[in-house]
């Protein structure tokens, strides 16, 4: 489910805004599951996923223009 080297090589070519909008998708992550909102929870991680395609196929466009 998860491809750890993407994963990694995401978190070194993020921008500083990159990684404080996923700490916050995070917390907020952990919030919904504190709160047991399942719903919350889901809406939260798909928000998640798909800011992190957008921010690999953006860095996987800058390589290949490079």
């Amino acid at each position: 489910m998860i491809d750890m080297p993407i994963i990694v090589r995401s978190f070194y070519l993020s921008t500083p805004s990159d990684l404080e909008q996923s700490l916050h998708h995070h917390q907020n992550l952990t919030v919904a599951a504190q709160a047991r909102d399942g719903e919350l929870a889901r809406q939260v991680m798909q928000l998640h996923l798909r800011m992190s395609y957008h921010r690999f196929m953006r860095q996987r466009d800058q390589f290949r223009h490079n």
